[in-house]
């Protein structure tokens, strides 16, 4: 009888875990992986901040990222940085953001940019912001808590 409990138990225990993912099998499903450098809060305007990250595109295919969320800001968009007809720089919010096949996209002061407006509170640097970024094609946001950095000039 005791033999049949542990063979029951053993097989049991087999079957369960031949299901179960290894940490390596699960990163590989997780298309994109979010880097974050920086939260970046303009003073004296406390409620806007810039997102400093990198997204690597871990796929063989251009990934689309349809939005950026957070529970903490009012307001998540993205900015491109373009030259207007007399030749000044501006940015212009844009829709979704085209990340390519094996690559990797900074996200800063540059051509694109993150901006969160409506912050809920005034952070101090060191604090953490979440970040979701939902993805076409892919069901769960991707989450990313990207700390507060001393950037007040």
């Amino acid at each position: 009888m005791l033999n049949r409990i542990i063979f029951l138990f053993f097989a049991i225990l087999v079957s369960f875990n031949s299901f179960a993912l290894t940490q390596a099998e699960f990163n590989k499903t997780i298309p994109i992986e979010v880097k974050p450098i920086a939260l970046k809060i303009r003073e004296p305007f406390t409620s806007l901040a810039i997102a400093h990250l990198k997204i690597v595109n871990k796929t063989d295919t251009d990934i689309e990222i349809k939005k950026v969320t957070s529970d903490q800001a009012r307001h998540v968009d993205f900015y491109k940085t373009y030259e207007n007809d007399f030749g000044a720089q501006q940015i212009k919010r844009t829709r979704n953001i085209f990340i390519k096949a094996n690559q990797t996209t900074l996200f800063d002061d540059g051509e694109i940019k993150i901006m969160l407006t409506g912050l809920e509170k005034k952070y101090l640097p060191g604090d953490e912001v979440l970040l979701k970024f939902h993805l076409v094609d892919y069901d769960k946001p991707i989450k990313a808590y990207i700390k507060v950095h001393p950037s007040y000039k």
